[in-house]
């Protein structure tokens, strides 16, 4: 063993366990120099080999030799323990250094966690209309997932054994895209996540190659493909020739096609006379989400197996009865969002057909305007319905009124319903109290920029509906001098005719007496109040 008389870190300030440690090895490696030496100067000494040639060995000489042999024969078990004193320490040492990597908290992890953390944080992100970064991607770079998995050994060996981590793609690297092909190898036959941003390939004239590029590797694979355009034709093209000449083609299973760098404001038609020539088979679609573009009447039949769709700044003007027929194709769809949908339709339009969708489980309408929403609520029968969100425009007063229309919408579709979010839409006084009698098993409930809320909570404090309420929201209200609210949610927080409210949460409203809000703070299970300005504190 090497002797170092002085640290070569000598320079380096160390503290003094470490000064210790240092000296005690070095001690040890002098006594193990010495103890060798030692040793095979005894061996050649009482050699019987080496003895031999010296004649006939006297008795005493032969007692010696045995005291020296009994001697080394109790010694040898003290070495044993030694020496494995020595392999603890070592191995102790060497899981010491081994945690060196460990000192930041996620690495105390196990594996498993940690291959989750890595998918979900490479996993695909939605897109939305207002995305800048959709619109105007950044410059080419590595992936997010390599960078990952170069942070250390034990980072790269775990996502090199998650495929899932690689098998979310957005093609945002250089051509030829090696980035995006290792990915594609490491997701090793995982479902994909495809996102192609059109505009930018085709002025970087590789679109083709891009597509060649996906033809290797999408063959029978489930795929679920986001793609950004500027046309419908871009569409049209990338649908057409993605599975071209693929004897087993990809299985769609989610698609998302978005304009968002449009120069107008208009609401384009999400039904037309056009349609989209599509050859990739979609009778395995389960999500579809559309934004300022429209529904493709090529894969309607697709419809039937649709369970997620997402409309985005699109109109029906004049197509409202295709559009509901569309609806009542999708028999297993459980989620439906419409956000900045128009739906037109003739005021002598009375028909009522029923559009029943027996499996929908959340609707949400975002921004819709009032007669879109009275037409929807008229006309959708949703008795499995467990979340029902509806946020008006951002108009002027007076909002639109939707208590009646509410009001028959739950009259069939509330069996189930736990979960109601109201915001910038009215009610009349005298349809409020019809409403929430229907909500005898709601559990949440948000209202936000409701101009009749007094009546509201005056109605829920009255002890005769929505006995199962659990949880109350209110935001962006302003309770007046003489308003009512503050004393309604003292009734609501300890009630004498009714369950106890569990949650109660303030948030973005004006006019509350701090006297009032301490007291719920005092008083309430679980309350929390955040002012206009987001903090907790009134101003």
């Amino acid at each position: 063993m090497e002797i170092h008389p002085q640290s070569p870190d000598a320079g380096i300030p160390k503290n003094a366990a470490l000064t210790a440690w240092l000296a005690s090895l070095d001690n040890l490696a002098r006594t193990i120099q010495l103890y060798t030496a030692d040793a095979s100067a005894l061996r050649q000494k009482c050699d019987p080999d080496r003895l031999a040639g010296r004649g006939p060995a006297s008795d005493g000489a032969g007692a010696v030799h045995a005291d020296v042999f009994s001697e080394i024969d109790k010694r040898i078990g003290k070495m044993q323990d030694m020496e494995a004193q020595l392999f603890e320490c070592r191995a102790a040492m060497q899981a010491f250094r081994n945690r060196s990597t460990t000192l930041v908290p996620i690495n105390r992890l196990p594996s498993e966690c940690i291959s989750q953390i890595l998918t979900m944080a490479c996993g695909p992100e939605p897109v939305h209309k207002e995305d800048s970064n959709s619109r105007h991607p950044r410059r080419p770079g590595k992936p997010f997932c390599l960078a990952l998995s170069s942070v250390c050994r034990r980072w790269r060996n775990i996502a090199l054994d998650t495929p899932r981590a690689w098998a979310s793609i957005q093609l945002s690297d250089a051509p030829p895209f090696k980035y995006s092909e290792l990915m594609l190898e490491r997701s090793r036959g995982r479902p994909l996540h495809i996102r192609i941003h059109f505009p930018r390939l085709q002025g970087l004239g590789e679109i083709t190659n891009v597509l060649h590029l996906l033809q290797r590797y999408i063959s029978n694979r489930y795929l679920s493909l986001t793609v950004i355009i500027a046309s419908r034709g871009e569409a049209e093209f990338l649908l057409a020739h993605l599975d071209e000449h693929m004897e087993r083609p990809p299985q769609l299973i989610g698609l998302a096609l978005a304009i968002l760098d449009d120069k107008t404001r208009e609401f384009p038609a999400m039904l037309g006379l056009e349609t989209y020539r599509v050859t990739m088979p979609m009778d395995r679609l389960r999500s579809l989400h559309l934004i300022s573009t429209r529904l493709l009447y090529c894969i309607i039949p697709a419809y039937a197996n649709l369970m997620e769709l997402r409309l985005n700044h699109v109109a029906a003007y004049g197509s409202h009865r295709e559009f509901e027929a569309i609806l009542s194709s999708c028999q297993r769809l459980e989620f439906l969002q419409l956000s900045c949908v128009h739906l037109g339709f003739s005021e002598d339009d009375d028909s009522r057909n029923p559009v029943v969708m027996s499996a929908i489980r959340t609707i949400e309408l975002v921004k819709v305007p009032a007669e879109s929403i009275n037409r929807l609520l008229q006309i959708i029968v949703a008795p499995a319905l467990e979340a029902l969100r509806i946020q008006g425009e951002e108009c002027p007063p007076p909002k639109p009124e939707v208590g009646e229309s509410l009001a028959v919408f739950l009259a069939t579709s509330s069996q189930y319903l736990q979960d109601l979010s109201l915001g910038a839409v009215q009610m009349p006084p005298d349809d409020v109290a019809p409403v929430l009698e229907l909500l005898s098993h709601i559990s949440s409930l948000r209202l936000s920029h409701i101009d009749g809320i007094t009546r509201f909570l005056e109605t829920l404090a009255s002890g005769r509906c929505c006995l199962q309420l659990e949880s109350l929201t209110i935001e962006n209200i302003t309770c007046g001098p003489k308003s009512s609210i503050s004393a309604s949610l003292r009734k609501l927080v300890q009630p004498d005719n009714r369950p106890l409210l569990q949650r109660l949460v303030v948030r973005a409203c004006e006019g509350f007496d701090p006297s009032d809000i301490a007291w719920l703070r005092a008083n309430a299970p679980d309350f929390t109040f955040v002012g206009s300005d987001g903090n907790d504190s009134l101003n």
